[in-house]
């Protein structure tokens, strides 16, 4: 079972490209019944895999943090599916018509040899759309006026796989 991901500019110990997946369960006992519950709608050719946390009301939370490495993107950051499965690599990016929200995107060469974006995750109806980008906007509005008041961060050092904002 592989979650997509994108392969990181890292190497490990043999020399490897080093993959990081977009999204992901966050506990073991989501993990199991996710994965779980994938492999059997493979095996019965199910056209749905349903899912859940054991709640009626599915609970959404957004973190948002500074972006030191590209000028363009305004913060960058994780949405979390009640506590249980995260969505990785979702920007904010400073565009010629202002802000806007970025989800995580996979590259490729359309006909015409440019490239092309695709989102790898998206939300399914206008009115959660709209819920979702409008937390993510305030998070990173709230992470700029921070940058503001201390004068800047400091460029995130690599912490290798020390507990960090970022998976």
């Amino acid at each position: 079972m592989a979650m997509p991901g994108y392969k990181t500019s890292k190497k490990n110990e043999q020399g490897n490209p080093v993959y990081k997946n977009y999204f992901y369960p966050t506990t073991a006992e989501f993990r199991k019944k996710f994965y779980d519950n994938i492999i059997k709608a493979y095996k019965s050719n199910a056209k749905e895999v349903n899912v859940t946390s054991g709640k009626d009301k599915v609970s959404v939370s957004v973190a948002m943090y500074p972006c030191n490495f590209n000028e363009k993107i305004e913060s960058i950051g994780k949405i979390y599916i009640d506590k249980c499965f995260v969505i990785d690599g979702v920007r904010v990016i400073e565009g010629e018509k202002g802000s806007f929200v970025a989800m995580p995107t996979k590259t490729t060469e359309g006909k015409d040899g440019k490239t092309e974006y695709s989102e790898v995750c998206y939300p399914v109806t206008k009115e959660f759309r709209e819920q979702l980008y409008g937390e993510i906007m305030k998070k990173s509005n709230e992470v700029r006026e921070q940058k503001k008041e201390i004068g800047g961060f400091e460029p995130i050092r690599d912490f290798g796989d020390e507990k960090l904002p970022f998976r």
